[in-house]
């Protein structure tokens, strides 16, 4: 890192703590200071500088973080006075989930076991039954030990008894990967077949097959599967199981369930996927035939069409498909937003001006003012992905702007242009429109991410000048953190 920004950045993380003194609510003081004395200790980790972070990670003020602090400069340094601190911090983390995962960390680096057990020891204390087993889960991570798993699942078995059930889904899809993590996968089967949720066990035996490519396990995923109430209403189990069966390639089951799905675009979106697998022109010929078979009453059934016809077209190459779906998009005359976001479907597939102009102008047309910036948002982004970057710029040019939200918005177009370009031209542009935001926080806001973009000290220096005359001391030291945050990082970026 050039030594001009580091001796930028402690000035800025000096004077972030001056002005975060002078927050009167406590509570925002804490948050900020926490948050400008981690990147202070980053600026020095950066340079290699252990010496001046020890000094400052003992100013840190949350426990955990402490911990993770001294443990990065211990696994730089080797030295055991270091390891001792991450220790003390790790004894006073008053959170017990975390503390848990403090002493795992202190196992890892110091390969001595009795660090696990302590940390098992912790993890039995933990009142909250949910977290309880996913600290035990965080031990399994590491030791790949059966019995944490299967701790942690009997203690998910109990929270799923519990009167005050609050859902086990994420917990269960947890405990199975750790055990197909370590290839354990009678105990996965075991535990899939006690799940009581039928649609979490489904996912979960899906889960198992396609790690095995046994054709039993896949089927003992679609037996539980179809005893669900309406099975062909149900699109996301019904694509995860065909998703499955193309995994282990038995494409005529996949085809099989497919062709029972009740909803045509839902249908023909299917056969597009399973065609993505196959390559197979059958496939593609399934989709166009359901996709003649949708009957259009209102917008969003041509909408549904003409963007399966783009989808086809993207697959085959064949135009044919575009011009029929310009044709239905074209019948959508007055509901704005709809017809912006068929040809704006279109042209994602064609990168097409025609079709990307016809959105743009559906788009402006569009009342409601979030909705409109979404979609010219959209657009603009079709455009980049394309290096379509003047029709970009004269998108983002033509936006009306009649307050601050609207000048903002509209930098921040230019800024995503930049991000791609890298042209001074779109910075310079978003520089022009972000000097007539008023508010100054949000004027701020331009230019930390014209620092993002260039890490330029030139537009370090000019987001300080905005950043110096905001007078709230809480936005002002929240914007000197976020300069510090961007180009050094929190302790979780920077170590």
């Amino acid at each position: 890192m050039d030594q001009n920004i580091v001796n930028k950045l402690i000035e800025i993380a000096e004077q972030a703590k001056k002005v975060a003194s002078k927050i009167s609510d406590p509570s925002k003081q804490e948050e900020v200071l926490r948050g400008v004395i981690e990147s202070h200790f980053c600026i020095h980790i950066r340079i290699k500088n252990f010496e001046e972070a020890r000094k400052i990670a003992n100013e840190i003020r949350s426990s955990y973080e402490r911990f993770l602090a001294f443990l990065y400069i211990a696994k730089n340094t080797k030295d055991v006075k270091d390891v001792e601190k991450a220790i003390k911090a790790a004894n006073e983390v008053e959170n017990l989930y975390f503390r848990v995962g403090a002493f795992i960390g202190i196992a890892e680096f110091t390969n001595d076991i009795s660090y696990i057990e302590k940390a098992r020891e912790i993890a039995s204390k933990i009142e909250d039954l949910y977290k309880q087993a996913e600290a035990f889960l965080w031990i399994s991570r590491v030791t790949k030990d059966i019995k944490d798993i299967e701790k942690a699942w009997e203690i998910t078995k109990i929270i799923a008894k519990s009167p005050h059930y609050i859902g086990t889904g994420v917990l269960e899809g947890e405990i199975i990967d750790r055990c197909i993590e370590i290839k354990n996968f009678e105990e996965a089967r075991k535990i899939a077949n006690e799940i009581e949720g039928i649609y979490s066990q489904v996912y979960e035996l899906a889960k198992i097959a396609r790690h095995t490519k046994d054709i039993k396990d896949i089927e003992k995923a679609w037996e539980v599967a179809s005893k669900i109430k309406g099975l062909y209403d149900k699109i996301d189990v019904l694509k995860h199981i065909i998703s499955t069966y193309l995994n282990i390639k038995n494409f005529e089951k996949a085809r099989e369930i497919a062709s029972n799905i009740r909803d045509l675009y839902e249908r023909a979106e299917t056969f597009l996927e399973i065609a993505r697998v196959t390559k197979d022109i059958k496939d593609i010929e399934k989709a166009r035939e359901i996709a003649n078979e949708i009957k259009c009453t209102d917008s969003l059934d041509l909408h549904k069409k003409a963007e399966i016809l783009a989808h086809i077209a993207e697959f085959t190459n064949d135009i044919s498909y575009i011009e029929k779906a310009r044709e239905i998009a074209n019948e959508i005359k007055k509901d704005f937003e709809w017809r912006a976001y068929t040809f704006e479907e279109i042209a994602r597939v064609t990168k097409d001006i025609k079709d990307i102009e016809k959105a743009w102008k559906a788009a402006n047309r569009i009342r409601d003012a979030s909705l409109r910036h979404e979609t010219l948002e959209s657009i603009i982004h079709i455009c980049i992905e394309g290096k379509n970057f003047e029709e970009a710029r004269k998108i983002a040019n033509e936006i009306k702007c009649t307050k601050s939200i609207d000048f903002y918005n509209k930098a921040g177009f230019f800024l995503d242009i930049a991000e791609e370009t890298k042209d001074i031209k779109d910075i310079e542009k978003a520089l022009e429109i972000a000097s007539k935001i008023e508010d100054l926080y949000y004027r701020f806001d331009i230019f930390a991410f014209i620092v993002y973009i260039t890490k330029d000290i030139k537009y370090i220096e000019k987001a300080l000048e905005v950043a110096n005359k905001i007078e709230d001391p809480y936005k002002q030291a929240e914007a000197f953190a976020k300069i510090l945050r961007i180009l050094v990082g929190d302790i979780y970026r920077c170590i």
